[in-house]
């Protein structure tokens, strides 16, 4: 009912508690944030750089990119801000994509390069 400690011995919640004493679990807000990237990153995935055009102690936006096993590239945009923040994706081959990061939200783009 209380989690238990991570890897560097911090208290913190699981993804899902379990109450055995009521028959009950409960699904915590980690469990939708593996869900997210699970549905977008499948095994065999490779994490790849990101490039942004901040400093890093003043970029709004946190972000992670990916090469999925079928060709398919995948960037995670997190804004766990209390605002909208607008940005831009843009890739070379592909071209960019113009977007708003809702406030305390996470979004995933996902696109095919030209083979």
């Amino acid at each position: 009912m209380k989690g238990g400690p991570n890897w560097v011995d911090n208290p913190v919640d699981s993804p899902i508690i379990v109450n055995p004493l009521k028959d009950e679990f409960y699904k915590q807000p980690m469990f939708y944030h593996l869900a997210h990237f699970s549905k977008f990153i499948p095994e065999g995935s490779v994490r790849v750089a990101l490039t942004s055009n901040c400093l890093f102690d003043s970029c709004q936006l946190k972000t992670s990119a990916f090469l999925r096993p079928d060709g398919t590239a995948v960037v995670v945009v997190l804004n766990d801000r209390s605002v909208d923040i607008s940005f831009t994706i843009s890739d070379d081959q592909v071209g960019s994509i113009k977007d708003s990061a809702r406030a305390n939200a996470i979004q995933t783009y996902l696109w095919r390069r030209p083979l």
